[in-house]
């Protein structure tokens, strides 16, 4: 992935902090190139000021100042590993500077930044094209198909393809046909189905998941990576898309964050170990470890003194010990009603977060109903179609005499209009999803402080075990209901 830009500012405050937010927990490590400074923070400030001063850095190294000002000078992309592989800083910022050099980029200055919030691990690159001793700007053309030689190298050297779709595209264009990357199963669900239902069921069958996303329907993978398939399917277009998917519930699909979320959260339980297991080393570290405690184990075994029969009586050997089953321990009325309460809780919670979640898009649905009828966008719309036929179909001696010049004045102050009505709708629907977005954090945030405030309860009543477990129970089902009738009411109250 690589696309070009015009701040330095606005990627570093997208690259450096979580979605949405102003935290750093995604951000694992960044390593600065070709700076006078360590510090990513103040890494911006210094390209920013080598971007701005390009004119200056030609005429000073004796460049030639002609040709037209550049007005991307931020350029980015992004390494992604498999899942399955796991490695280490220094071999990602090894691979992060060959990809650099492989551009013709590595004497300009970049920040490296890895993030951990994907099961892949993952590093995003920000370069500034504006060389910081010529003056130059950097050429990045062809840079997506570098990117993927370079990543079709990287795969050959280190001993597993995992991508078969890039050798096939190589393939084609050393052929000198034109290459498009694919998603196979992706096609196959697209070529199999009649409608957006079949499309889904298909999907669901092969892992994927069709969903919501912040401006389309997209697709999650099993990885919990999220798509746009219009992307990844040959020859379908986004308005393909829609048409297909045209007899689907849209406010139906889950949202895609939090699908991606929930794929990631059952990818960490079924494989908690999965960054050390992929690693030769760690695991042989992890054998020697176990080896020498056993060891030590034996020895202590072996240092202990023989016990007689009165002492053995009863008790038996270590060994008759270890053979016996341990029965599993049952657990108690009142564990057994505080686990019901807690998933009571957590379907409840789920529930109204999904609720409310359909509520906010329907919200929105009509604010852009109602937005673009108070703007009067179909209307202004229909206005200027009707002045350009009218141009279009005047005839030639009217336009040679100039008759068409008024409609032509009045066309472009209609569109002057039109523009600035539709920058107030953007701006007044980006409004109303900001709004949306700061409620369902809201809502978050109160459904965390009622978990908290139910598991400190339930430690109250663990802590209390003079009282009998009846009385416990019931004070646990009383503290419940408090908790249940302060919701009703609080959505009474909004």
């Amino acid at each position: 992935m690589a696309s070009g830009g015009t701040s330095f500012k606005g990627a570093f405050l997208y690259y450096m902090h979580d979605k949405d937010a102003d935290t750093r927990e995604r951000v694992a490590w960044t390593s600065v190139e070709n700076m006078n400074t360590d510090s990513a923070d103040k890494a911006w400030r210094v390209m920013a000021y080598t971007a701005g001063k390009q004119e200056r850095l030609k005429e000073a190294s004796g460049q030639s100042r002609a040709g037209r000002k550049l007005e991307k000078p931020v350029f980015a992309f992004s390494l992604a590993w498999h899942p399955e592989q796991s490695p280490d800083a220094g071999h990602m910022l090894e691979a992060a500077r060959s990809a650099l050099k492989k551009l013709g980029l590595e004497d300009h200055e970049a920040v490296i930044i890895a993030h951990e919030d994907e099961p892949q691990k993952h590093v995003h690159i920000v370069v500034n094209r504006v060389h910081p001793i010529t003056g130059m700007a950097g050429d990045i053309r062809n840079s997506k198909r570098k990117l993927s030689d370079f990543a079709r190298e990287y795969e050959r050297e280190n001993g597993k393809v995992y991508c078969d779709a890039r050798e096939k595209n190589f393939e084609r264009r050393q052929q000198g046909n034109e290459s498009f990357y694919e998603d196979p199963v992706l096609a196959e669900a697209w070529k199999r189905s009649r409608n957006g239902s079949e499309f889904k069921e298909l999907l669901d069958a092969s892992g994927y998941a069709l969903a919501q996303g912040r401006k389309r329907i997209v697709v999650v993978d099993p990885h919990g990576k999220i798509h746009n398939p219009a992307r990844l399917l040959k020859n379908v277009k986004a308005a393909d898309l829609r048409g297909r998917m045209s007899d689907l519930d849209l406010f139906a699909l889950q949202d895609a964050d939090q699908v991606a979320a929930d794929i990631r959260e059952r990818i960490k339980r079924e494989q908690p170990g999965r960054d050390s297991a992929n690693g030769d080393r760690e695991v042989a570290d992890r054998s020697d470890s176990r080896s020498e405690a056993e060891a030590d184990r034996a020895d202590e075994k072996a240092a202990e003194p023989e016990l007689g029969p009165e002492a053995s009586e009863g008790h038996g050997t270590g060994t008759e010990q270890e053979s016996k089953p341990v029965p599993p321990k049952e657990k108690s009325a009142f564990e057994q009603l505080a686990e019901q309460q807690g998933q009571e809780l957590r379907e409840r919670h789920r529930m109204e977060r999904q609720r409310h979640i359909e509520q906010l898009r329907a919200r929105i649905v009509t604010s852009k109903h109602r937005l673009r009828a108070y703007h009067e966008l179909e209307e202004r719309k229909a206005k200027l179609l009707q002045l350009r036929r009218r141009i279009d179909e005047a005839p030639l001696w009217k336009r040679l005499c100039g008759f068409t010049r008024k409609d032509r004045v009045e066309m472009q102050s209609q569109l002057t209009t039109y523009r600035r009505e539709v920058s107030q709708f953007r701006a007044s629907v980006e409004h109303v999803r900001e709004d949306c977005r700061r409620s369902l954090n809201e809502m978050g945030l109160r459904q965390e402080l009622e978990k908290e405030r139910f598991e400190r309860s339930i430690e109250r009543l663990r802590e209390r075990e003079d009282q009998p477990r009846d009385r416990l129970e019931i004070a646990l089902a009383r503290a419940s209901e408090r908790a249940a009738s302060r919701q009703r009411d609080q959505g009474r109250e909004r």
